[in-house]
C-alpha cells in the first residue's frame, strides 16, 4: 500500500495540471474572443468543470484573466523569439503564423477594450510588447537609421495586427499576397539591403 501512494499523489497532481490547463486555455479564447463573454461560470461552461472548481484553482474572476494573459503573452514569446536579428522575411513569416491563430482573438479584444476596463493592461501589455520584439527583430536595420525612433514607429505600424486585419478581414486578401505585401514594405522602409533611406552610409 505504501508504494503506491505516491503513484495515485502523482496521477491526482497531474490530473490537478490537466484542468489548470484546460481551464486557462478556455480563459484565454473567451479573454480575446468577440462575444466579451469572460464571466466564471462561462469560462467553466467552456473547460468542462464547475464554476467551484474555477475558484478553488485560481481564486476568482480576476486573477484567472491575468493568468490567461501572461499564458497568451508567454506563447507570442515563445513564437516570435525564433525569429533570427535582421531577418526581414523569416520576421514576417513568423509574424503571420502569430496574426493567422490569434490575430482575430488580439483585434477583439481592442475593439472591446473602450467598454471593458480590465482588457485596458493587456491591450497595452501587448501593444509594448509587439513595439519591444519590432526593435530587437530589426535592430541592425534600425541601428544604421538616422532617425531612429521615427523608423521604428513605422516598423511598429506595418506590422502591426491592425495592419493584417486591414488587409487579410477588410480587404480579403490572400494570406500569400499578405505576407508578399508586408514583406515588400519593410523591405522598402529599410532600404536595399536592409539600410533604411537617408541613413547616411556610404554606397
Amino acid at each position: 500500500m505504501k508504494e503506491r501512494r505516491p503513484y495515485r499523489m502523482g496521477a491526482r497532481g497531474q490530473a490537478v495540471e490537466a484542468t489548470r490547463r484546460r481551464i486557462l486555455e478556455a480563459a484565454m479564447a473567451m479573454l480575446f474572443g468577440e462575444s466579451g463573454e469572460e464571466s466564471l461560470d462561462s469560462i467553466a461552461l467552456r473547460a468542462e468543470v464547475s464554476t467551484q472548481t474555477v475558484i478553488r484553482l485560481f481564486g476568482g474572476r480576476a486573477a484567472l484573466l491575468e493568468q490567461a494573459a501572461g499564458a497568451a503573452k508567454r506563447l507570442v514569446v515563445d513564437q516570435r523569439s525564433t525569429v533570427p536579428v535582421g531577418d526581414i522575411v523569416a520576421s514576417i513569416k513568423v509574424l503571420l503564423i502569430h496574426y493567422e491563430t490569434y490575430g482575430d482573438r488580439l483585434c477583439g479584444a481592442r475593439a472591446r477594450e473602450p467598454r471593458s476596463p480590465e482588457l485596458r493592461p493587456g491591450v497595452v501589455r501587448e501593444l509594448a510588447d509587439h513595439r519591444r520584439w519590432v526593435a530587437r527583430t530589426y535592430r541592425p536595420q534600425l541601428d544604421r537609421a538616422e532617425d531612429r525612433g521615427r523608423v521604428l514607429n513605422a516598423l511598429t505600424v506595418l506590422t502591426d495586427v491592425g495592419t493584417w486585419k486591414l488587409l487579410r478581414r477588410d480587404l480579403e486578401i490572400d494570406r500569400r499576397e499578405v505576407e508578399a505585401t508586408l514583406t515588400a514594405m519593410v523591405t522598402a522602409l529599410l532600404g536595399p539591403g536592409g539600410q533604411p533611406p537617408g541613413s547616411g552610409q556610404a554606397a
